[in-house]
């Protein structure tokens, strides 16, 4: 809940410029709230991602399901996980800083961007560490808890960035009301 609450108070700075928005009891409490959302989203899309198979083509098997079912469920197995991520993190941009609601138009562009991102960003450093990286044979037994802190603070960058972009949109859109109106 720790690195929730500094992605909160991130999302404050974007914002406002100022990480003290928010008392310390109500960062805290959204800290819990968004750490229990988001950590239930992703162990149900990597549940579904691993074990859905497992479950679909058993109830293929025993119910006779029509072979559509099937080829549906190939492109559901990853569009479910992609939805529920990006919408995480849309509730995540609109409930967590301390300010006027985003127009949703806004928060769900961004966080359907952030999740492009972060899919892209987590498979090329996959394939960077398989294939290019020698840091196994530097940090040797440590590498899994070092990758993956590298992992974690690219990803934060990456929803940090969702929260600026958010913020320039809403500037944007402001300034040129302003100079029509």
């Amino acid at each position: 809940s720790q690195g929730v609450d500094t992605l909160i108070r991130s999302m404050d700075i974007s914002f406002f410029g100022d990480r003290n928005k928010q008392s310390y009891v109500r960062v805290n409490a959204k800290s819990i709230v968004f750490t229990l959302f988001i950590s239930f989203a992703m162990i149900l899309s990597l549940g579904l991602i691993v074990f859905g198979n497992a479950v679909v083509y058993a109830i293929a098997y025993y119910f006779h399901v029509p072979e559509i079912f099937l080829s549906l469920w190939t492109l559901l197995k990853f569009s479910i996980p992609f939805a529920m991520i990006a919408f995480s993190l849309a509730v995540f941009y609109e409930y967590a800083p301390a300010r006027q609601r985003s127009q949703w138009k806004e928060v769900l562009t961004a966080a359907v961007l952030v999740t492009l991102i972060w899919i892209a960003l987590t498979a090329a450093y996959g394939y960077y560490i398989l294939h290019v990286s020698s840091m196994g044979l530097t940090y040797g037994s440590l590498i899994g808890l070092i990758v993956l802190f590298i992992w974690f603070h690219l990803a934060a960058i990456v929803i940090i960035s969702g929260g600026e972009f958010i913020a320039v949109w809403e500037e944007t859109v402001r300034r040129k009301m302003e100079r029509e109106g």
